[in-house]
């Protein structure tokens, strides 16, 4: 089933290479499907999400929290998850 909606989030690996730290960053996406939203890692039901918030770190990232039955799972955005946010909301109040 196609997502509702698509967000970027990016992971963090540090590495040591030849005695020099090497830092890159993947860029994912969490997906928000009609009854589920997927990570890289997780897969969780929409009725498992309580709420989905997010805050302002710098100009260009974001810390997006999903609040589940599980613990909150954080993410690190380069934009804004406000149309996630909405899109979340909206399946939330049809649930």
């Amino acid at each position: 089933m196609p997502a509702i909606c698509s967000h970027p989030y990016y992971t963090v690996q540090r590495e040591i290479v030849n005695n020099e730290q090497v830092i890159s960053k993947n860029t994912l996406f969490l997906e928000l499907h009609p009854d589920t939203i997927h990570s890289n890692k997780h897969k969780f039901n929409l009725a498992d999400v309580h709420d989905l918030s997010f805050k302002l770190l710098s100009v260009d990232e974001y810390l997006l929290y999903l609040h589940t039955n599980q613990g909150v799972f954080t993410f690190h955005s380069p934009l804004s998850p406000l149309p996630l946010k909405r899109a979340f909301q909206r399946l939330k109040n049809d649930i």
